[in-house]
């Protein structure tokens, strides 16, 4: 498995990061483009000199940096999110949250900025680029998906029953079930259960560390039903850097106001591994 795979596979801090960093450098150069073009042609759109010159010099820096910091600040999960009001809620509210503080220190500072009509004219064009780059990065995150670099790989533990009722649901694509560890498979006929799941099938017994390397696995499922214990199961997988899931099947109701797997299940992050998102992405760097 390619690594940036495993970058993304857990969750997208990564991705949101990449996609913060790179509309902040946005803002800054779409200041840089407006202010050498507010009084000159195109063939001067090199000339940084009349940039320093100009009358948004300060707030192309100051802005900038706000916003990056203000966007990063502002996450409240590591799931990216492509709908139009999540564009309002974070680009928009922080874009103009940080137009406000880079105007009050500037003006703090008594540095060279005056606002007349141009400046309406300059935070319209950075609106324009910033919903360019929403698109752009939405467009990225299904083609990623398509390319199966943004995926969560996961193995299901739990009994037969459990893992046919976790298969038998409409996941988004983004899941990506590769093998199972069903408990009690003493039960069944394995070649009939292999054919119906099809996918890589495993014992309880069978050495844990061989199955999440060989499937590059970035999260254990634990399906409880509250009718069998996974101790002996989470004991196993706890000795790995894998995250590992409790999803329980036995709680469907009284679940308002809870963040549910697709919208159904309760569950909980029993372990979560410190290299994945960005600490994985960094130590992939390192390593380089």
């Amino acid at each position: 498995m390619f690594k940036l795979e495993k970058v993304f596979q857990n969750d997208d801090s990564a991705y949101i990061l990449f996609t913060n960093v790179i509309k902040s450098i946005l803002i800054y150069f779409s200041i840089y483009i407006f202010s050498i073009l507010e009084k000159n042609s195109v063939y001067e759109i090199l000339d940084y000199e009349i940039y320093l010159q100009s009358n948004f010099f300060y707030l192309s820096i100051f802005l900038s940096i706000f916003y990056l910091i203000f966007i990063s600040l502002n996450k409240r999960d590591n799931v990216y999110k492509r709908n139009l009001i999540s564009f309002f809620a974070e680009d928009f509210i922080n874009l103009t949250l940080s137009m406000l503080i880079s105007l009050i220190i500037i003006f703090i500072l008594k540095l060279n900025l005056s606002i007349d009509n141009i400046f309406l004219y300059l935070f319209i064009f950075i609106i324009s680029i910033i919903g360019f780059a929403k698109l752009f990065f939405n467009s990225l995150y299904e083609n990623l998906i398509q390319k199966n670099i943004i995926q969560k790989n996961i193995m299901l533990v739990g009994n037969y029953d459990q893992i046919k009722e976790i298969l038998n649901n409409d996941f988004d694509k983004i899941y990506v079930f590769k093998c199972c560890i069903v408990l009690d498979i003493a039960k069944y006929d394995l070649n009939l259960i292999k054919s119906e799941f099809k996918f890589p099938i495993f014992t309880n017994d069978e050495d844990i560390r061989s199955i999440l390397e060989y499937h590059a696995l970035g999260q254990v499922w634990l399906l409880d039903k509250g009718n069998h214990k996974i101790e002996n199961s989470l004991l196993k997988i706890l000795k790995y850097s894998v995250d590992i899931l409790i999803i329980k099947l036995h709680k469907k109701y009284n679940l308002k106001g809870k963040k549910l797997l697709i919208n159904k299940y309760d569950f909980e992050f029993y372990e979560i591994s410190r290299f994945h998102g960005v600490n994985l992405f960094i130590k992939v760097l390192l390593n380089v």
